[in-house]
């Protein structure tokens, strides 16, 4: 679980047009069929170690969430990407640890699990308090504003990864923003799940198919 943030529910906009030349070509490109295509994925596990999370009918959220990563790993995997993870086992990370075991894998997506106090699920984007503001080049280029020149994607692969969760078990699914240093810092497209932790039984297999949802969600945005 992480801290309480802004729930937003918005529709993404375009906020500029491409030339018509530079929209033929690209529509004549072979790759603009899956423009968003990914081959290395980047999975955190939330919490581990002494920071155990929530507790759910006597299961811990670090080993729900690293259990769910594993199954998504190798789902991905079977799909042809690189999935990796920021921990395979049960320890605790700091934030710098997350960021540097992700960056050193160059991701094209990066996708954070945990679970939330509620029975949504919740999906994040980073949260930039003037978004809009004019920035100077030392603060453009910053550690921690490297993710807004992929929040625009960011909150596409949240609505494809929420419509996946969504249609897999019918739960409402909920979409916030929050300032997390490992969002704000991603250099790729990244987004939190917090999956449900009340009125859910995490067995194996209800957290295979969480799992399968996020990764359907995840090649569902590689499509568009």
């Amino acid at each position: 679980m992480v801290a309480k943030a802004l729930i937003y529910v918005e529709n993404v906009q375009m906020t500029k047009l491409l030339a018509p030349l530079v929209l033929i070509l690209l529509v004549l490109s072979p790759l603009s069929a899956h423009a968003r295509d990914f081959e290395n994925v980047v999975i955190d596990p939330g919490h581990g170690g002494y920071d155990y999370g929530l507790l759910v009918d006597g299961k811990r959220e670090k080993d729900i969430a690293l259990n769910i990563a594993k199954k998504l790993r190798q789902f991905l995997n079977e799909q042809g990407k690189m999935a990796y993870l920021t921990r395979s086992v049960d320890r605790h990370l700091s934030f710098d640890d997350r960021r540097e075991l992700s960056d050193k894998h160059t991701p094209e997506v990066l996708v954070s699990i945990h679970l939330s106090d509620t029975d949504s699920a919740v999906v994040y984007v980073t949260w930039y308090k003037n978004l809009e503001a004019d920035l100077s080049l030392d603060e453009y280029y910053s550690l921690d504003s490297r993710q807004r020149r992929y929040l625009y994607e960011s909150r596409i692969l949240a609505g494809s990864v929420g419509d996946s969760l969504g249609s897999e078990f019918g739960m409402n699914v909920l979409y916030g923003e929050l300032p997390l240093p490992l969002l704000s810092t991603a250099g790729e497209p990244a987004i939190l799940v917090e999956l449900p932790s009340k009125g859910i039984n995490y067995d194996d297999d209800t957290m295979q198919r969480f799992a399968y949802s996020i990764g359907i969600g995840l090649i569902l945005y590689g499509q568009q």
